[in-house]
């Protein structure tokens, strides 16, 4: 990928209004697809039965799925006034996501295998995204969750991908919120879990 590139969202495994053939014409490098849609609209089955998020999408370039983390703010935190558990509700075990019929418990396991069985390139650890206005404490506690989650990701990913030449990056989401000194820490955090991984790739 040559930075700085902008990845389309294509939310469901598909950019809305644009075909692959489009993308690839704009020499667009990547897209970014939601794990926490393709579970909500029962695609990954489909998805695993074209052989991958690439072969759904037709698009050769960088797929990445994202965590579905973005989903625990935007229908759960942003929700509080209706007692936090309209939409769902956060545990230290992962998202209870309640949306109409469906139901699904996102833990950070539960995410990386999604990801792992869509066969995208770029897989992401599940965070606990917060609201950039929320308290300083509420920011404290996402960080300290995102870095357990991350922490759990890690280590199923490599469970699941040990003595495979065949296997995606897994990169972290830095959360924190408007605080400088809370961003740094996850940061850094998180370098020290999944850097390595992704460093003795790159390298080949």
């Amino acid at each position: 990928i040559r930075l700085p590139a902008f990845f389309p969202d294509a939310t469901h495994g598909a950019v809305k209004g644009v075909g692959a053939v489009d993308l690839v014409r704009e020499n667009v490098s990547g897209i970014v697809v939601n794990t926490y849609h393709l579970l909500v609209d029962n695609n990954m089955e489909t998805i695993k039965k074209h052989g991958g998020i690439h072969e759904f999408t037709k698009f050769p370039g960088v797929i990445i799925t994202d965590s579905g983390g973005f989903q625990a703010m935007s229908l759960i935190r942003r929700n509080k006034d209706k007692g936090n558990a309209a939409n769902g509700r956060l545990t230290e075990n992962g998202v209870h996501f309640k949306i109409n019929a469906n139901k699904i418990f996102l833990t950070p396991e539960v995410c990386i295998q999604s990801q792992l069985d869509s066969g995208s390139d770029i897989v992401m650890c599940l965070d606990d995204c917060t609201d950039p206005e929320e308290s300083y404490r509420e920011q404290e506690i996402s960080v300290q969750r995102t870095i357990k989650w991350a922490e759990r990701c890690k280590k199923y990913f490599d469970a699941k991908k040990q003595g495979k030449k065949s296997r995606p990056l897994i990169f972290g989401i830095v959360e924190g919120g408007m605080s400088k000194k809370l961003r740094k820490d996850c940061a850094e955090k998180l370098i020290k879990i999944l850097s390595d991984d992704n460093l003795a790739r790159s390298m080949g």
